[in-house]
C-alpha cells in the first residue's frame, strides 16, 4: 500500500464481506464521490506488465444474493498521474457491465461484450486474475489467463504512470505485481492531486 497514492476514495485494509469479518484485503471505498482511483507514485518506462487480483466488496444495502451493481475492475497504463482519461484505460465490465474495453486516450479503440462480469451469487467469494501488458505497440487485457482484448498501437504512448479505478463500486486489491525494465523512485507526494479527478464517465 505504500506505493500508492489515493486519488479519491478512502483506502485501507478492511474486510470484503459484511456477513464475515475475518477476512481482510486492501480496498477503495466509495466516499463522496463514484470514482474510487489510486496511482501507483512509480514511473515506469517502456514495455510494462500489471498484474493483479480483483473483487468487487459486498454491499448488502444493494442486494444480499445478488449482485446487479458489480461493474467496473478498471486499469490505466501510460497515465501522467492526474488525468484518468489520458493513457490507456483498460475497462472491465465497463458501462453497467456492457462493455470491456480498451480506450486510448479517451477513445475506445477495441471492444467486447463477451468478457464481462458475472452479477450473481457465484462472485461472492470470486477472485478476477487480471494482466494487462504493453510490449511495444501491443496493449493486451488477459482475464483469468485468457486473451480478452488486444489493441496494436502504431503510435504507442509514452506516459509512465499507471492507476486502479472503479466507479460506484468499493474495489477490492490483491497481489499486484508490475514488471517493467526501468522504474523511477517512489515519487515525493508534494503536488496535491484534483480534488474531482476526471476520468472517461465524466
Amino acid at each position: 500500500p505504500a506505493d500508492w497514492r489515493p486519488a479519491t476514495g478512502e483506502w485501507e485494509v478492511t474486510n470484503r464481506w459484511h456477513c464475515d469479518p475475518r477476512w481482510s484485503f486492501f480496498a477503495g471505498e466509495r466516499r463522496d464521490d463514484k470514482l474510487v482511483a489510486i496511482w501507483n507514485k512509480r514511473q515506469f518506462e517502456g514495455d510494462v506488465t500489471l498484474e493483479f487480483a480483483a473483487g468487487i466488496r459486498h454491499d448488502p444495502n444493494r442486494g444480499h444474493t445478488s449482485y446487479q451493481y458489480a461493474s467496473d475492475i478498471n486499469a490505466v497504463l501510460c497515465g501522467d498521474g492526474a488525468d484518468l482519461r489520458k493513457g490507456y484505460n483498460v475497462v472491465f465490465a465497463g458501462w453497467g457491465n456492457q462493455f470491456t474495453r480498451i480506450v486510448r486516450d479517451g477513445q475506445v479503440v477495441a471492444e467486447t461484450t463477451k468478457v464481462l462480469m458475472t452479477r450473481d451469487s457465484s462472485i461472492h467469494r470470486y477472485w478476477y486474475y487480471f494482466k494487462i501488458q504493453k510490449q511495444g505497440g501491443r496493449i493486451a487485457l488477459i482475464v483469468d489467463n485468457a486473451v480478452a482484448l488486444e489493441y496494436n498501437d502504431p503510435t504507442p504512448l509514452t506516459g509512465r504512470r499507471l492507476a486502479l479505478w472503479t466507479w460506484d463500486n468499493d474495489l477490492m486489491i490483491a497481489r499486484v505485481r508490475v514488471s517493467t525494465a526501468e522504474h523511477a523512485p517512489c515519487e515525493l507526494p508534494v503536488v496535491p492531486l484534483p480534488a474531482n479527478p476526471p476520468c472517461i464517465y465524466r
